[in-house]
């Protein structure tokens, strides 16, 4: 609307679209400068966006231009996944040499999970490494370390007798109510809904049955 004074076609705009916005700005059609631009999620974004976003930044040592991303969640097909987008900006070169900074503390995930994330992304970026795909000299794809936060993770169980499994699944409901103060509306049990009628596998009928003999309040959503 600023620049062009129509509206885009859909939600999605168009390359088309953002390169007429940038050649208004280049002509000096638009009259809208920010002294700081702050992009999230930047590994999602093509490099003709941040053209558009870094065209609108007003000149001036005191003018910021600043990205935060993960580049572990690259969305978009890339020629070579070291590829960043701000690497693939038209007409220009942004340097970040010494002005990166890492955040390699994993805050949102307990140890458990954290743990979890770090051996996936690190067989991963090795794998992608050795193909050839990504520079891990250059950048710190999966560098985080473990937080220690506060997190309910049960010991997973294997190998348990499926005339067991019932008051299992009730043992650790009790647990994680009353050790962890949760309440039994933000705890999901989720299952396979398929019947294995030639294994005697009746899940649903034995999960209901040990809820209703364990008083514990529940509602199904299955399809």
């Amino acid at each position: 609307d600023e620049c062009l004074h129509i509206r885009t076609e859909s939600n999605i705009v168009t390359d088309e679209e953002i390169q007429k916005c940038i050649d208004y700005i280049r002509n000096g059609k638009v009259n809208l400068k920010f002294k700081s631009i702050f992009i999230d999620e930047v590994q999602n974004f093509d490099a003709l966006y941040l053209e558009l976003c870094y065209s609108l930044l007003e000149p001036g040592d005191n003018s910021a231009f600043l990205m935060a991303g993960d580049l572990n969640q690259a969305v978009r097909v890339q020629s070579r996944r070291g590829d960043v987008p701000w690497k693939r900006i038209n007409n220009m070169k942004l340097d970040f040499t010494g002005r990166v900074k890492y955040i390699d503390k994993n805050y949102r995930n307990g140890k458990e999970i954290g743990e979890y994330i770090y051996s996936m992304l690190t067989l991963m970026n090795n794998r992608l490494a050795m193909l050839g795909m990504l520079n891990s000299m250059e950048y710190e794809y999966n560098s985080f370390t473990m937080g220690q936060n506060l997190a309910i993770a049960l010991k997973v169980k294997t190998n348990v007798n499926r005339m067991d499994i019932k008051n299992e699944v009730a043992s650790a409901i009790k647990v994680i109510v009353v050790k962890y103060k949760v309440s039994y509306s933000d705890i999901a049990i989720l299952f396979p809904v398929r019947k294995k009628a030639y294994l005697k596998y009746h899940f649903l009928f034995w999960l209901e049955d040990v809820l209703k003999e364990s008083d514990i309040p529940y509602s199904m959503i299955i399809s």
